[in-house]
């Protein structure tokens, strides 16, 4: 309750939410002067009645009051019983100290204890439903995390298989290359002539004949050390001469390009390029189509070119590695092996001093 000097106060509504009810302080204390003289000592907090509100055009107003329960008109009492048992029953709402007050004088101690039962049970029940949807919601992200941690394994499984997939391809691709290289290493391997001649020059050791003396002079027997090596016979013509190399200037004009679509054991060619305005030793590397793949060092072309010149026609190579690109802009490096043509060529010309810019 609030008291005001104007002449009207405030009671609040116990069994209201957030309400207020103003009422006329002559009213009060001409109809009620022992609670008029509670409010003058300043009681406020101990007055407790029950009241009829009635509508006017400054809002809700006390109309009739009454001091006990058994006092309030029978229909009064059982509105106030509805809307006691309903707050008693909203498990969402939590009843003040007054409230329970209020609701054992207009139930009566028995029919309160009934329905505190009933509020309990349906407590426990709340709280049970509550627990069982969080029951159910866990177990709801556990199959979720199993779910994801089941597809993350297929996966991982797929990828192994697809992994295990290209692995085998690229086996198989080997052995393929393996096939189609095996007549061209081949033809390089030396003859078995030409292999003896790497065998390393050892002593061989012959006794000479023994002489029989005679009255000329005592000759005795002795040994003889002669030193002997193997080789080819007189007759056996030299076997060609092979080179393996590293192609230069593989990354000038876009010629990566054309690097990264060679493969091992493929055949290339070497051209002379006696017009090449850097070197006119020059041999250029390319592949079938023409497509340009670098140049033969300027040291090695420069001991070549009067070969080439000679021979007169393009000789074919192969490519026996593709070297470097390890890394995303690291360039991709080419190696060769070729023969080198028999001709009657004279000594190679003097070489001329150009810069050999053709190194990556």
């Amino acid at each position: 309750m609030e008291y005001s000097d104007r002449g009207y106060g405030f009671v609040s509504r116990t069994l209201a939410w957030n309400a207020k009810v103003f009422f006329h302080i002559k009213t009060l204390r001409h109809k009620y002067p022992k609670i008029a003289e509670k409010i003058d000592n300043g009681s406020f907090r101990g007055v407790a009645f029950w009241y009829e509100t009635a509508s006017t055009s400054k809002g809700e107003q006390v109309g009739e009051l009454w001091l006990q329960i058994d006092e309030v008109p029978e229909p009064l009492r059982a509105e106030a019983r509805v809307t006691v048992e309903r707050r008693l029953l909203d498990i969402q709402d939590t009843p003040s100290a007054d409230v329970d007050r209020i609701a054992q004088q207009i139930l009566g101690p028995a029919d309160y204890q009934k329905l505190s039962a009933e509020r309990d049970r349906r407590l426990r029940e709340y709280r049970e439903a509550q627990a069982e949807k969080q029951r159910g919601e866990e177990e709801q992200r556990q199959r979720a995390v199993q779910e994801a941690y089941r597809k993350r394994l297929e996966e991982e499984q797929r990828q192994k298989a697809q992994q295990e997939a290209n692995r085998k391809r690229l086996e198989q691709e080997q052995r393929e290359r393996a096939e189609r290289e095996q007549p061209l290493r081949a033809a390089a391997s030396p003859p078995p002539w030409q292999a003896s001649q790497a065998l390393p020059k050892t002593p061989v050791y012959t006794q000479a004949p023994s002489v029989t003396p005679t009255r000329a002079g005592s000759e005795v027997g002795y040994f003889f050390r002669q030193f002997a090596t193997s080789g080819p016979p007189a007759s056996t013509p030299q076997a060609p001469r092979q080179i393996e190399t590293k192609v230069k200037g593989v990354t000038y004009e876009n010629r990566q390009s054309v690097v990264k679509q060679l493969t091992e054991g493929e055949q290339v060619w070497l051209r002379r390029e006696p017009l090449n305005r850097y070197d006119r030793n020059a041999i250029r590397v390319e592949r079938h189509n023409g497509a340009q793949i670098g140049y033969i060092s300027k040291e090695e072309a420069a001991t070549l070119a009067h070969r080439f010149d000679a021979y007169g026609k393009p000789v074919p190579a192969v490519v026996t590695a593709i070297v470097g690109g390890y890394y995303s802009d690291s360039a991709f490096g080419v190696r060769i092996r070729f023969t080198v043509p028999e001709t009657q060529a004279t000594q190679p010309p003097p070489a001329r001093d150009f810069d050999d810019d053709w190194d990556y």
